[in-house]
C-alpha cells in the first residue's frame, strides 16, 4: 500500500493522544471532560487501531465540480485534491489553474459554486478586480473573471454597479447578471434577511484547496464591502432570503453595457432561487409572502408562540385561504429584452408552491416543480411550510405557462432528495432518492422513457450532462467507496473513472455493502443497507450488529461515504461490527404517506422505533445476529432514536451511544425551533402532556436496561444540562452509563478532527465491551 500524503497529520494527533495520561471520569458522575484546547485527549485503544482510525478521517481527499462542462463536450473545473484545474473528461487529463494567474482578479462565486461558459475556451465567474477597488476606494470593482481553460490566462470584465446594488445570480451563457437594489434613502446596509426554513435540496458547495482560499483571504480584509458585491440567492438550503426594503430587480448585460428592469418587490418578500433560460434571455423566480409579517423577530430557538401563523400553520390549524405564504405565493418569468412576464400562481396550481426546475434547451419550455403540502392524519388543514412539503411533482409549461404535461413518478416523489435539469428540448435529467440510493435518471417527455441510469450503487452528486455526446460527469460516493468524478453514458453504458483521488482510501477501507429488504407487519416494505468486514459473509451468521439512524427527522438516508462517529458507515465495519442503515416511517425514498406518518395521529416517538426493533426481530430470526450482540446509535434526532429505542425496548439493544440527543419535548417546544414539535407533535405540551413525557427521554430514564455511552459538546444549541441529567439519572440508578462531554464542541463534533478521533476509540470500547 503506498504511503498515504497526510500520514503526517495522523502521526501527528496521535503523538499528542499518547503524549498526554487519560483524564479519569468523576467517579461520582462517569463524566469526562475532552478539551482540545488544553491538549486533554486520553487515549482508549492502541497506536495502531487509532492510527487506523486516523487514516479513516483524515484520509479523505476533495473532488468537486465548479463548473458546467464546457460546450464543445471535453472540460470542466474541478477540484482534484489539492489541485484546482480542468479536467478532460474523455481522457481524465487535468490542466491545473495557477491561483497567482488571476493576479489582481479574486473569483469570489466560485466558492458558491456559481460559473458559466461564455464560449467553449472561456469560464466566466463573478469576481473582484483589487486594483479598480483600490482606485475607487470601494466603490466599483465588481468584475466578470474570465479564465481561458487553454492559455490558463486570466482576465477581467468591469461590471459597473452605483451604489446599493448587489449581483445575486449569473446566467448559464455568462453573458449576464441579475441584481438587486435598493434606495440610497434605505435605512440599511443589509437588504436581505434569512428565515430558516427547509427547501428543496442543491449540491454543496464547494471547499477550495488552501491556496485559492488564501485569495478570499487577501480579498476578505475589505470586510462588508466584499460582501456586499456578490449575494447569490439561496446558498443555503435551510433559509429564504427575505428582503427586508424595497428592492429592484434587474438583469444587466456585461457585454453589452445595458441594464433591463425586471420588477420591485416590496419588504418582506422571500425569495426562491432564480431559474435562467440556456441562453440567458429569460428568467423565473418564485416570490412568496411571509408569516407573521407584522411581528417582531424572535430568535431561532425561542420557543413555539401558539398566537404565530407558522404555528398554526405547523399544526394544521390555519386554513389555506388564511395562509399567507401560499396565497402571496407565485413564479414569475421574464423576457429579458422585452420586459414582459408571465405569472402563474400558486392557487392556479392547486395549491402548491411552484420553484423554477430548468429551461429547455431551445428555451421554449419551462419545467416546474410543485411542493406538495402535507396532508397529516388528525389535522384539519393542509400544511404548507415548504420544510415539511409531503412530496415534489413536475409539470412542463410553454413560455405563457400555459401547462404541457405532467409527471409524478416514485422515484422523484422525495421533496428534497430531487433535482432535475433540460439535456435537450424534451429530455430531462433528474436525480431521486429510493431508499437509500441518490440516482440520476433520465426521462423523454415525449416518448415518456423513463430509467434509472445509475450503475454501482450510492449517491451521484454533481451531475453534469454534456451538450451533444451523450454523456454524464459526476461524483460517486457509497458507504464502501470515498467520493471521486466517473462518466457515463446516457444509457448507463462505458462507466469511466475520470480522478483517484480516494483510491487509496479505498483499498484501506476492507468493508462490503449488501442491500437488505424487510416486510413489515403492516404490509410495508423497508429497504436498507448492511455494511460489513469485506471478509464477512452474506448473509451474515450471528454477527455483531449496530442499528444506526441519520439526523432530522426527515430528509433521507442517502448512502454514502463517512467515517466520524456521527455517520460510521466506514469506522465501525471496519473494527468488526455490522452497520444497518434501514430509512424508516418518517424518511424520503418510500412515498409521501411513509414520510407523512411520523407526524399522523399520536405517532411521533413510536412509529420508526417500533418499525427498527421489528426488523431488529427479524434479524435475529434469520440467523444474522442474537440477543446481546445489538447495538444502536445515532446523533441529533438519531441520538433520540437511540434513547427513545432503549426506553421502549429495554432489552432488545445491549449498548447504546446516543450523541447530540434530542430528549426533552416539552423544553424544545417552549425554547427550542419554533415549529418543529408542534409539527410533529400536532398538540401543545398543555393539551397532551402525558403524550410528551411518554415522548421525551429525560422523563423515562428508569425504563432504561441497556449500557450507555452519551457524546455531547458544551455548545450544543441542544443544552448539555438536559443530556447530562439524564445521564445522572441512569448514574443514580446503577445503569451501566458513561458520557463524554466534549468542551466547545456544537451540535455534533465533526469540526474537530481530534474531538472525532477521541470519540471513535470510545464509541468502539463501548460496543466490544458490551456486544458479546
Amino acid at each position: 500500500m503506498r504511503r498515504f500524503r497526510w500520514m503526517v497529520m495522523a502521526l501527528a494527533l496521535l503523538t499528542l493522544l499518547t503524549a498526554i495520561p487519560a483524564r479519569a471520569a468523576d467517579p461520582k458522575t462517569n463524566v469526562v471532560l475532552i478539551d482540545e484546547a488544553k491538549g486533554e485527549l486520553p487515549t482508549v485503544l492502541g497506536e495502531d487501531e487509532i492510527e487506523k482510525i486516523a487514516t479513516l478521517q483524515l484520509g479523505l481527499g476533495n473532488v468537486f465540480a465548479l463548473s458546467p462542462i464546457s460546450p464543445d463536450d471535453t472540460s470542466v473545473l474541478i477540484v482534484e485534491g489539492d489541485t484546482v484545474g480542468f479536467k478532460n473528461i474523455m481522457d481524465g487529463a487535468l490542466t491545473p489553474l495557477d491561483p497567482a494567474s488571476f493576479g489582481r482578479y479574486v473569483p469570489l462565486s466560485l466558492d458558491s459554486g456559481v460559473s458559466a461558459w461564455v464560449n467553449e475556451r472561456i469560464l466566466a465567474t463573478i469576481g473582484l478586480d483589487l486594483q479598480v477597488y483600490a482606485e475607487t476606494d470601494g466603490a466599483q470593482g465588481t468584475a466578470l473573471v474570465m479564465i481561458d481553460r487553454v492559455s490558463g490566462a486570466v482576465g477581467g470584465v468591469p461590471i459597473t454597479l452605483p451604489e446599493n446594488v448587489f449581483v445575486v445570480g449569473l446566467s448559464p451563457n455568462g453573458a449576464r447578471v441579475m441584481l438587486a437594489s435598493f434606495s440610497d434613502s434605505a435605512e440599511t446596509d443589509e437588504p436581505f434577511a434569512s428565515v430558516r426554513i427547509k427547501l428543496p435540496e442543491r449540491d454543496a458547495a464547494p471547499k477550495l484547496p488552501a491556496s485559492f482560499q488564501a485569495r478570499f483571504a487577501n480579498a476578505a480584509r475589505h470586510g462588508s464591502n466584499i460582501a456586499r458585491r456578490f449575494h447569490p440567492l439561496n446558498q443555503d438550503r435551510t433559509v429564504l432570503e427575505v428582503s427586508t426594503v424595497q428592492l429592484d430587480l434587474g438583469v444587466y448585460d456585461v457585454f453589452a453595457g445595458r441594464y433591463f428592469y425586471l420588477k420591485t418587490v416590496a419588504p418582506n418578500t422571500s425569495f426562491v432561487g432564480n431559474v435562467w433560460s440556456q441562453d440567458g434571455g429569460r428568467i423565473a423566480f418564485t416570490l412568496t409572502g411571509l408569516y407573521d409579517e407584522e411581528a417582531p423577530v424572535r430568535p431561532i430557538f425561542d420557543g413555539a408562540l401558539i398566537s404565530e401563523q407558522i404555528y398554526r400553520d405547523a399544526t394544521g390549524a390555519l386554513p389555506p385561504g388564511d395562509n399567507p405564504f401560499l396565497q402571496n405565493s407565485f413564479i414569475e418569468a421574464f423576457e429579458i429584452d422585452s420586459g414582459t412576464s408571465k405569472v402563474l400562481h400558486a392557487a392556479a396550481s392547486d395549491n402548491k408552491i411552484v420553484v423554477g426546475a430548468g429551461w429547455s434547451t431551445d428555451n421554449k419550455t419551462f419545467l416546474g416543480q410543485a411542493l406538495h403540502p402535507a396532508r397529516i392524519a388528525g389535522r384539519k388543514y393542509p400544511i404548507y411550510i415548504p420544510q415539511f412539503a409531503e412530496r415534489s411533482s413536475f409539470t412542463f409549461y410553454d413560455g405563457d405557462f400555459k401547462r404541457i404535461s405532467s409527471f409524478t413518478p416514485v422515484e422523484l416523489a422525495g421533496p428534497f432528495g430531487v433535482t432535475a435539469q433540460f439535456v435537450s428540448p424534451d429530455e430531462v435529467l433528474f436525480t431521486g432518492i429510493v431508499g437509500t440510493e441518490l440516482h440520476p435518471y433520465y426521462y423523454n417527455r415525449i416518448s415518456g422513457e423513463f430509467r434509472d441510469i445509475a450503475v454501482p450503487a450510492g449517491s451521484y452528486y454533481s451531475v453534469l450532462p454534456t451538450r451533444h455526446s451523450h454523456h454524464l460527469v459526476f461524483i460517486h460516493s457509497s458507504y464502501t467507496s470515498p467520493p471521486d468524478m466517473y462518466r457515463l453514458q446516457w444509457d448507463g453504458q462505458a462507466l469511466y473513472r475520470l480522478t483517484w483521488v480516494n483510491e487509496n482510501l479505498r483499498e484501506f477501507s476492507q468493508t462490503r455493502q449488501d442491500p437488505v429488504s424487510f416486510k413489515l407487519k403492516n404490509g410495508q416494505t423497508r429497504t436498507g443497507v448492511l455494511i460489513q468486514p469485506a471478509d464477512a459473509p452474506f448473509p451474515p451468521k450471528n454477527t455483531k450488529v449496530v442499528v444506526w439512524q441519520e439526523g432530522g427527522p426527515g430528509g433521507y438516508m442517502n448512502n454514502q461515504w463517512a467515517a466520524y462517529v456521527e455517520a460510521p458507515y466506514a469506522l465501525l465495519p471496519n473494527f468488526g461490527f455490522a452497520l444497518l442503515v434501514t430509512p424508516l416511517a418518517g424518511r424520503e425514498g418510500y412515498g409521501p404517506a411513509v414520510l407523512n406518518s411520523l407526524a399522523d395521529g399520536k405517532n411521533f416517538g413510536s412509529i420508526d422505533i417500533d418499525e427498527q426493533a421489528e426488523i431488529v426481530a427479524q434479524m435475529i430470526g434469520r440467523g444474522w445476529t442474537s440477543q446481546g450482540k445489538i447495538g444502536i446509535t445515532g446523533c441529533s434526532y438519531g441520538g433520540y432514536f437511540a434513547w427513545q429505542s432503549i426506553i421502549r425496548y429495554p432489552t432488545l439493544y445491549s449498548a447504546a451511544n446516543p450523541q447530540c440527543a434530542l430528549i426533552d419535548h416539552v423544553v424544545e417546544w417552549n425554547r427550542g425551533y419554533a415549529i418543529a414539535m408542534p409539527f410533529l407533535q400536532g398538540a401543545t405540551p398543555f393539551a397532551a402532556p402525558e403524550e410528551y413525557r411518554r415522548d421525551s427521554p429525560s422523563y423515562n430514564a428508569g425504563r432504561v436496561k441497556t449500557p450507555v455511552l452519551t457524546f455531547h459538546g458544551s455548545q450544543d444549541f441542544l443544552p448539555v444540562a438536559q443530556n447530562e441529567n439524564l445521564h445522572l439519572q441512569l448514574v443514580n440508578q446503577g445503569t451501566p452509563a458513561r458520557m463524554i462531554k466534549f468542551i466547545d464542541a456544537g451540535h455534533g463534533i465533526v469540526q474537530s478532527d481530534a474531538y472525532e478521533l477521541y470519540g471513535a476509540q470510545e464509541q468502539i470500547q463501548w460496543f466490544r465491551t458490551y456486544l458479546r
